[in-house]
């Protein structure tokens, strides 16, 4: 029964240090949200770069055997095409 009770001794110590450690994480969380939220959220605006709107480029982008790779349709042929064995 002795061994028993160090046992469970020791689980709900492992247990409460579990816990502390959950709400300290928790506490951390909410002070850098709360006290230093500002201070954060300005270095951030800080540091970063402008965005733009680009237009992308547009072409013939081909694979390594010229089939398109924006086709499923060609693309779909070329790997029936590739699959294929052939007859003899």
């Amino acid at each position: 029964m002795e061994t028993k009770k160090d046992i469970l001794w020791r689980s709900y110590l492992i247990y409460i240090l579990m816990l502390m450690l959950g709400v300290c994480i928790f506490a951390k969380a909410f002070y850098i949200q709360n006290a230093e939220g500002a201070y954060w959220r300005s270095l951030s605006d800080s540091l970063h770069l402008e965005y733009r709107e680009m237009d992308a480029e547009r072409g013939i982008n081909t694979s390594y055997c010229v089939a398109l790779l924006l086709s499923k349709k060609i693309k779909t042929k070329t790997v029936s095409f590739l699959l294929r064995k052939k007859k003899e």
